[in-house]
Order: C-alpha cells, then sequence, then structure tokens
C-alpha cells in the first residue's frame, strides 16, 4: 500500500468494517432463510395431515353413502367440511329433501374424526 501510515490506516479500518457488515448481512440472511425453509417444512407437514384426513374422510362417505344420494349436512361447526367432503358424490340438501343425514364424530380413524350417515325414515 502506498501513502501515509494515517492513510493505511484508515483504509484498514474501512476495509475491517465494511467485511464486518458483509459478514453480519450474509449471518442474518443465513438465519432468515433457515428459519423460513423451517416453517415451510412445519407447513407442508401441516397440509398433508389435513389432506390425508380429508381423503380419509372423503373414502368413509363414500363408503356410508350411495353415490348421487341427496345428504343432509348436520348443522354444527363442520358444516362447511362436510359440505365439502361430498362434492362429486352425494349432493346437499334439506332435511326435508334429504335420504341421509351426515354427522361427523370424535373419536374416529381419520385423525381423530369420522363421519357418520344415518337414513332418514
Amino acid at each position: 500500500m502506498t501513502g501515509s501510515p494515517e492513510r493505511r490506516r484508515s483504509r484498514g479500518i474501512g476495509l475491517a468494517v465494511l467485511a464486518g457488515t458483509v459478514a453480519a448481512s450474509l449471518s442474518v440472511a443465513l438465519a432468515n432463510t433457515v428459519h423460513v425453509t423451517y416453517d415451510d417444512a412445519q407447513q407442508a407437514q401441516q397440509y398433508s395431515t389435513l389432506l390425508s384426513q380429508f381423503y380419509c374422510l372423503q373414502d368413509a362417505i363414500r363408503a356410508e353413502v350411495p353415490k348421487g344420494s341427496v345428504v343432509d349436512v348436520d348443522s354444527g361447526p363442520a358444516t362447511q367440511e362436510l359440505s365439502e367432503l361430498i362434492v362429486l358424490w352425494a349432493t346437499p340438501g334439506s332435511a326435508q329433501d334429504a335420504r341421509w343425514h351426515l354427522f361427523l364424530v370424535n373419536p374416529g380413524p381419520c385423525d381423530g374424526e369420522d363421519v357418520r350417515a344415518v337414513p332418514s325414515g
């Protein structure tokens, strides 16, 4: 390096500060990347569990309700979930028109839940 000792010292300090800033930025970026990857893996596992439960409940409905039947879905907190499960298999209907009444029950083999179909009549 050329120049006065003061100038060389200033450059050295500047380079040290720059290197420290770059190292700190990389550390933060790496920590955020690892955190995001962990969250994505955890979310993927949750979605996989929910999807498995959905298909399990859908299979249970198809085992209990004949295809094309009009079904009265329980009006409890699981109404939306049950309505989604019967799509493409049965038709949601009113209690007066339905040939089957569908309920979500606990406990069950589908990650703690199961369905029960009761013939109307």
